[in-house]
C-alpha cells in the first residue's frame, strides 16, 4: 500500500482520472469537465453508504496490482473475487477492490457472462 495523496499530488491524480475516464463532450472546456467531476465527487462524498474521498487510503488492485490513488478509481470486483464495497474495504481492511481498467476489461465482461448464462438456461 502507498501513502495517502495530499495537496498538489492529489489534484494531479484527480485531473488525470478526470481526463482518462470521462469522455469530453464536443466544445466542453477542461474547466467545465473538472466542475462536472467535482459535482459528482461531492454527491458520492455526501452519501452515507460511501466513504469520503479524504478518508480513502490508497490500495492496490486485487486483479492486476495497479495502485488506486482515489476511491473514485476503485470498483467491486465481484464475480472475480468476493464482493467488496469501498466502505467495507476501509472499515474492515478488506483489500478486494479493483481498478477502473480491470473493472472495464475483466469484471464487467464476467458479469455480462453471468447474465448471458442465466438467459441461455431460461431459454
Amino acid at each position: 500500500m502507498s501513502k495517502k495523496l495530499v495537496g498538489k499530488a492529489k489534484a494531479k491524480a484527480r485531473k488525470k482520472n478526470i481526463v482518462k475516464f470521462v469522455t469530453h463532450k464536443k466544445g466542453m472546456s477542461d474547466r467545465e469537465l473538472i466542475n462536472a467531476m467535482n459535482m459528482m465527487n461531492s454527491i458520492y462524498n455526501a452519501a452515507p453508504n460511501m466513504i469520503h474521498e479524504k478518508d480513502f487510503v490508497p490500495m492496490d488492485c486485487v486483479l492486476c496490482g495497479a495502485e488506486m490513488k482515489t476511491v473514485h478509481d476503485t470498483g467491486n470486483p465481484y464475480p472475480l473475487t468476493e464482493k467488496c464495497y469501498a466502505k467495507e474495504a476501509l472499515e474492515e481492511g478488506n483489500p478486494n477492490r479493483c481498478c477502473s481498467k480491470c473493472n472495464r476489461e475483466k469484471v464487467l465482461p464476467a458479469r455480462l457472462g453471468m447474465v448471458s448464462g442465466i438467459n441461455e438456461e431460461a431459454a
